[in-house]
C-alpha cells in the first residue's frame, strides 16, 4: 500500500499544542441552537440598498458585544487560579490562513454602532490581506468567534482559545421547515449557532442565559439597532 508522510511545519505543530492543551486544562460546557435569520438577511439587505454593505461576522460581534453588556462574567479569562474580567470586549475572529488557522483581534467593539463594528472588521482584514497585521492584532483578545456561515457544515464544535471564557460558532445558512409563531410551517433561512464555555469560570446556565439572549438579538435584530446604526 502506497503512502506518503509530510512532516508537520512549526505552525502546525505549535496549534496542534495549543489545542491540546486547551483540551485538557478548559472541560467545556456546550450549547447549540438554531437560529432564524430571515430577519437579519433582510436586514442587511436594507443596509446594502443604502449603500452600506455589512458582513454576517461584523453582524455577530455587534450582537454579541450587547449580550455581553448583561453577562459580563463571560468577557473574561482564566489566569493561573484566578478569573479576569475584561471591560474590554474585543473578539479573536478565526481566519484560515495558508499557515493555518489564526485568530485576529478585533479590538474595543463594547461601544460600536453596528456600522462601527462593520468599518472596523473591513479595516482589520484589509490589512490583513496586505501583510500590514502587527501584533497587538493578534493578541488581547477576550473571546473567540468561528463563522462558518458560507459552508455546507450545518453544525460544529470548537476548541477554547486561549484560557478564555468561552468560543462560539456559525454553522452553514441552510434553509429548513420552521414552526412560525402562528402555528404555520415556512422554509426560512437557518443557522445553528454553538456557544462553547469554560466550565472553570461559568456553568452551563450561565452560558445558557448568554446565548438565549444572543439568539433574540441575532432572530430580531432590527428591534436592536442604534439610530445611527
Amino acid at each position: 500500500m502506497a503512502e506518503q508522510r509530510i512532516k508537520l511545519n512549526k505552525m502546525r505543530r505549535m496549534i496542534g499544542e495549543n489545542m491540546r492543551q486547551s483540551n485538557i486544562n478548559n472541560p467545556r460546557t456546550a450549547g447549540s441552537v438554531q437560529l432564524d435569520f430571515t430577519e437579519l438577511l433582510e436586514m442587511k439587505a436594507e443596509l446594502a440598498d443604502k449603500g452600506h454593505k455589512v458582513s454576517d461576522t461584523a453582524i455577530f460581534v455587534w450582537a454579541i458585544a450587547r449580550a455581553l453588556k448583561d453577562h459580563p462574567k463571560l468577557n473574561s479569562r482564566l489566569e493561573g487560579e484566578e478569573m479576569i474580567i475584561y471591560d474590554e470586549i474585543n473578539p479573536g475572529i478565526a481566519v484560515d490562513t495558508p499557515r493555518g488557522l489564526l485568530a485576529l483581534t478585533l479590538r474595543n467593539t463594547e461601544n460600536k454602532t453596528l456600522l462601527e463594528v462593520s468599518e472596523s472588521f473591513r479595516d482589520l482584514m484589509h490589512r490583513f490581506k496586505e501583510g500590514r497585521l502587527t501584533m497587538d492584532d493578534y493578541t488581547g483578545s477576550t473571546y473567540t468567534i468561528s463563522n462558518m456561515t458560507r459552508s455546507a457544515v450545518h453544525f460544529f464544535t470548537s476548541i477554547i482559545n486561549n484560557n478564555e471564557c468561552f468560543i462560539i460558532g456559525f454553522g452553514g445558512i441552510h434553509k429548513a421547515p420552521v414552526v412560525l409563531e402562528d402555528g404555520s410551517i415556512a422554509a426560512r433561512d437557518v443557522c445553528f449557532m454553538t456557544t462553547n464555555g469554560n466550565h472553570v469560570l461559568v456553568d452551563g446556565m450561565e452560558t445558557d442565559n448568554f446565548t438565549s439572549q444572543l439568539q433574540d438579538i441575532l432572530t430580531h435584530p432590527k428591534k436592536y439597532l442604534e439610530d445611527n446604526v
